[in-house]
């Protein structure tokens, strides 16, 4: 047992050892303390206050302490849950303060020695309280389980049963009992003399009281002016995932999230409302408070995500703020008592979608008839039958994979003191060989309130480890021909590798285990607030924080000798890099209310700086087994970059309510950037939303159709800086060195290599939003619609200049518009029917994109070329969109030789020749589009858009007694994707394996639709301009299903079980996706940049999971 002693020699003597024991305890938040009252005795002591203030009895005896000879004893948790004490200024007598402290009778006391006073707690079974039951029920009679029900203005609470019931005892009659439940209205009732209380709670499917994160503050969903989208805690724990990206994915109108590949620890793509730069079009992640990197956080810590779409929602956040804000807020420390919560799952991985590949019969069969096509000597000397089946690469590459997760996470404390901390463990082993993701994570957050400062802390660390592939092994494992060995002990390395004709590729397993390239991270995010209220609504704050973030990247190649690629010397590289980032925010906020008005008013001021450094090092000749970068013999190099960049601010933001019908929100905000040259370094900001609520108007019947009305309306302008560091000065390359004189010894020297391109500013966003929110049907559906149109302006791009002028490439200038539009629609539906709850949401988004202007109007940007060499995909020019496909048309299979006869071209004189003169009977027809009677890349047309037409999703939440459904959809529609996969498969030329769509390939015998194979392709049959591998990307995929039972547990009952809640699970994600892309993926974006958007170049394929999985409360 412990006791506090305040003013006692005997104790002070390890007063050290205590202070160490309270100060560890406050730091990591392990408990915290509060205090109750006790009894009454009669001093004549005097004790001056020297001001009005509300301090905790820890305090009062603090001040006892020091003006009377008295000291104290008691029990070190004997005063938890007492209230604060109020002290007038002036002169009390020590018998006034005994009253307060000790008036509930809860306590005893014993006077030792004249001056010495041992407090001791009355047993509970004394104490008068009272007992309450009830139970909690829908408007349809339906219980409510897990209800939270807390006696206000205390920690006192407890939660409802499977049945709805509970019991919670109360200090009076005077006690308000606080009812609330995700889903439904928070109802307060005041004891009085009830013993039984029924409480109805009405559904809320609008959420009209939900409180959204936005900019530097929260606002009531019914006070929303701009379009804003949220995500809770609830559904973010639904899907088991390293990233919270893919949490988002499919939930949210506006916010397309696409994957790169299904690599462990991959993150994803997330593009808000379109594109709108030809540069970086990533949205600000924010995490509480602090600009961050969304792959850094565990999906278990987060508390909500908030979307910030238009212009005036976004404008408070200036120039970072043009492609969208995402708002990440982690748990928060709360009151209440002190609960560990677990939550716990294993799964198997398994590749979602298999791609046919021929093995080596059929491969030897169709490679030889490709030579015999062109007249060529087979390549395979024995008969395909001697070959059999081969070695099926995708089984030794590919294998079911373990994947694992625990979290624990312990919360609690005081309304003075609390905290939030959480320890999180994921493992996540690749379905490819030797690939993983390992992290683990701690954070702690913490609340602690003295007088009228409030102080909040945030730590998370994170590191984690990442195996990649190496040499695309990925890709390799469909191409590498089933006739080269796994293993070959009489090579250098032991592993099989291509021969001859072959395409000189490794294998996917000599490439996994010759090569070793890891990636590791330490990620460190802190940030510390204070909160000073000196006035009623008054509230001044000052945030500072940052983050830190220390990568390294090591690559190691062991030698070896693979036929065609050989490696005579082990090699090794190392790549460090550190970036760290700070923020200093000051912010004060005013809310005044003058009878039906309501202003809020926000003013604030910002500095942030980042700075990166990195260096590399390589080397080889470094002995087997050693990897070191010091032993290497020769080839040694070394390199290094830094950069810095700072961004100081000034924002202000009024919020405005009249009778809570007419809602005005207006932004402005100043930001300078050190990447723009000081004539541009500076810009402004502004916005505003205006909202009406229809609903609250007199004339408005709320007892018809529409419960609640709102019609939005918005103008925001934003800023982009995201352009890189330093574009606006002149490169200069110090590596110029040149012999001079009659020694010709080597001089220093250093060129220019860009012009300076001092006039660059900022790219600017213009946003315009129109929308209305609609609640129905006694507030069971609620319905969200907009329209949005975005321009972005002063784009940013390289102009071509004559190469005399020396430049080493062409300068930037600011001389690019494009234009995004498009609808969002999301609806919900909660609604019981008899003991069946059910929550359906759903979510559909539009997207046109053009671009408005690009450079002088001639200019065009080509890229996405599907692998090496190969021609490029995509055009982004003036009047189309920002990476759409042009490609030549192709049109059928030549039968005959007739109809490579009949295809003509006549020219003005009336000669008449072939537009394909080179094809044989079973190539492919391309179109001539620009009727000059040739077939080149002047006959690209617009062939398709990787952007769909529109996205969607929809989720299914269903709770039936102790069980819980939830199903998750997500698609997309109208999209292309460039199958650079097919490319490779059924190029015959580049001697791969081949895809077994080849297996029908044309001959005279067999005249189908799929080209002839050729290993010389004098028709450019496997052209990657042609539209012969575009796809269409469209998809519907069943992304997770999870069913979960919650077993009844002696709740509040520490004799029996102790749990407050045990729920398990089974789920399965990716289950199916129905399509019509042939492969792996459709839900893909790109690995190289925007405009080789939908340019499929081999991905990670996605995997199809089952787990099992564990939630527990203690």
């Amino acid at each position: 047992m412990k006791f506090k002693c305040i003013n006692c020699l005997f104790f002070m003597r390890k007063g050290p050892l205590r202070f160490i024991m309270r100060a560890y305890l406050l730091l990591f938040c392990t408990s915290v303390f509060s205090f109750s009252s006790g009894a009454i005795f009669s001093q004549n002591a005097k004790v001056t206050i020297n001001e009005d203030k509300t301090v905790t009895i820890d305090e009062v005896f603090d001040l006892l302490r020091k003006q009377t000879d008295f000291a104290f004893i008691y029990q070190e948790n004997i005063f938890e849950n007492a209230p604060k004490i109020k002290l007038k200024k002036g002169i009390v007598s020590t018998n006034e303060l005994f009253k307060q402290i000790l008036s509930s009778k809860k306590f005893d006391f014993e006077i030792r020695n004249k001056n010495t006073v041992i407090i001791k707690e009355i047993l509970v079974a004394e104490i008068q309280q009272r007992q309450i039951k009830g139970k909690v029920t829908d408007g349809t009679g339906v219980p409510v389980p897990f209800a939270n029900i807390v006696e206000k203005g205390t920690s006192n609470g407890t939660q409802t049963d499977f049945d709805g019931n509970f019991s919670i005892y109360v200090g009076s009659k005077n006690a308000t009992l606080v009812v609330s439940y995700i889903g439904f209205s928070t109802k307060e009732i005041t004891v009085g003399d009830q013993q039984n209380i029924a409480v109805v709670l009405q559904e809320d499917a609008a959420d009209l009281n939900e409180v959204l994160v936005v900019g530097y503050g929260t606002v009531k969903k019914s006070d929303l002016t701009g379009s804003v989208s949220s995500l809770k805690q609830d559904k973010i724990e639904k899907y088991a995932s390293s990233n919270v990206g893919n949490a988002i994915q499919g939930q949210m109108a506006g916010v397309q999230v696409t994957s790169n590949s299904g690599k462990p620890g991959q993150g994803v793509d997330i593009k808000i409302r379109g594109t709108s730069s030809l540069g970086s079009n990533d949205p600000l992640y924010i995490i509480d408070g602090i600009p961050s990197n969304i792959n850094n956080i565990s999906p278990n810590d987060v508390e909500s995500i908030e979307v910030l779409k238009d212009g005036a929602s976004a404008a408070i956040y200036g120039s970072r703020a043009a492609n969208g804000v995402v708002l990440i807020t982690t748990k928060r420390a709360k009151e209440g008592v002190f609960k560990l919560d677990v939550n716990a799952y294993y799964g198997l991985e398994s590749v979602g979608n298999n791609i046919s590949v021929m093995n080596a019969e059929q491969h030897v069969r169709t490679m030889n008839q490709a030579y015999l096509n062109d007249g060529l000597q087979p390549f395979y000397k024995n008969t395909p039958e001697s070959y059999g089946a081969g070695t099926n690469w995708s089984k030794e590459f590919y294998s079911v994979a373990p994947m694992a997760n625990l979290n624990l996470n312990f919360s609690g404390g005081s309304k003075n003191a609390k905290v939030n901390s959480s320890i999180d463990y994921f493992k996540q082993d690749g379905i490819a060989m030797n690939t993983g993701f390992e992290r683990l994570s701690g954070r702690i957050n913490s609340a602690f309130t003295k007088g009228k400062f409030t102080f909040n802390e945030n730590l998370s660390v994170y590191t984690s480890k990442s195996n990649n592939e190496s040499q695309n092994s990925i890709k390799r494992t469909l191409e590498t021909p089933p006739t080269v060995p796994v293993y070959d002990d009489t090579k250098l390395g032991g592993y099989g590798g291509t021969y001859g004709d072959m395409f000189d590729i490794f294998s996917p397993v000599a490439a996994q285990n010759l090569f070793k390239n890891n990636s590791n991270n330490d990620f460190i995010r802190t940030n510390f607030t204070v909160n000073y209220e000196p006035i009623d609504k008054l509230n001044i704050k000052l945030n500072t924080g940052g983050t830190l973030n220390n990568g390294y990247n090591f690559n190691h190649t062991q030698r070896y000798d693979l036929g065609t690629l050989t490696n005579p010397l082990n090699n090794i590289s190392e790549d460090r890099s550190r970036e760290l980032s700070w923020i200093i925010e000051g912010t004060a906020d005013y809310e005044l209310t003058i009878k039906k008005h309501k202003f809020n008013f926000l003013a604030g001021l910002s500095s942030q700086k980042e700075s990166y450094r990195n260096t590399f090092g390589s080397g080889s000749g470094m002995p087997d087994g050693i990897y070191v970068l010091g032993a290497s013999t020769q080839g040694m190099s070394v390199a290094g970059s830094e950069w810095n960049h700072t961004l100081a601010s000034q924002f202000g933001r009024i919020h405005y309510n009249f009778d809570d019908r007419y809602l005005l929100s207006a932004t402005v905000r100043r930001d300078g950037s050190s990447r723009f040259a000081d004539k541009n370094k500076w810009a402004v900001f502004p916005s505003l939303a205006l909202a009406w609520r229809v609903s609250n108007e007199a004339f408005f019947s709320k007892d018809g159709l529409i419960n609640d009305l709102k019609i939005r309306a918005s103008y925001g302008e934003l800023g982009n800086q995201e352009i890189g560091n330093y574009a606006f000065s002149a490169l200069i390359n110090s590596s110029q060195h040149y012999p001079f004189g009659t020694d010709q010894s080597l001089n220093f020297g250093a060129t220019q290599l860009d012009l300076v391109s001092s006039n660059l500013k900022w790219e600017s966003n213009i946003s315009k939003d129109l929308g209305v929110d609609i609640s129905m049907f006694d507030n069971t559906v609620a319905i969200t619609a907009d329209y949005y149109e975005s321009n972005s302006n002063n784009l940013l791009l390289r102009v071509p200049i004559p190469l005399s002028n020396g430049s080493g490439q062409f300068p930037y200038e600011n001389i690019g518009k494009i234009r995004n539009t498009g609808f969002e629609f999301a609806v919900s539906w909660k609604k019981d029917l008899g003991k069946l709850r059910m929550n359906l949401s759903a979510n559909l988004t539009t997207l046109n994109n053009k671009v408005i202007q690009l450079g002088t109007g001639t200019q065009t940007i080509m890229a996405g070329a599907p692998y090496h060499l190969a021609e490029n995909t995509t055009l982004t020019k003036q009047g189309g969109e920002v990476g759409a496909f042009f490609l030549i048309k192709t049109n059928g299979i030549f039968q005959n030789q007739d109809e490579i006869n009949n295809y003509t071209f006549t020219d003005k004189a009336g000669n008449v020749t072939l537009i394909q003169p080179k094809a044989v009977p079973g190539d492919v027809r391309f179109k001539d589009a620009d009727n000059d009677g040739l077939i080149t890349s002047n006959d690209r047309v617009f062939a398709g858009s990787a952007m769909p037409d529109f996205t969607y999703g929809f989720n299914i939440q269903l709770d039936y007694r102790k069980f819980d459904f939830y199903g998750l959809f997500n698609g997309s529609q109208g999209n292309k994707i460039y199958n650079g996969t097919a490319y490779s498969l059924e190029g015959v030329p580049n001697f791969t394996n081949m895809g077994t769509k080849l297996l029908d390939a044309w001959t005279p015998d067999n005249p189908s639709s799929t080209p002839r194979v050729t290993r010389l392709d004098p028709n450019g049959n496997n052209r990657s301009s042609s539209d012969r591998f575009l796809e269409d990307g469209s998809y519907l995929r069943l992304k997770e299903l999870q069913l979960g039972y919650t077993f009844s547990t002696n709740k509040g009952d520490d004799t029996k079980t102790g749990i407050d809640r045990f729920r398990v699970y089974i789920s399965a994600q990716n289950l199916f996706t129905i399509t019509n892309y042939s492969g792996y993926n459709p839900d893909i974006y790109s690995g190289s940049g925007l405009l080789n958007r939908g340019v499929d170049t081999g991905f990670y394929p996605y995997s199809k999971t089952y787990m099992l999985g564990v939630q527990i409360s203690l």
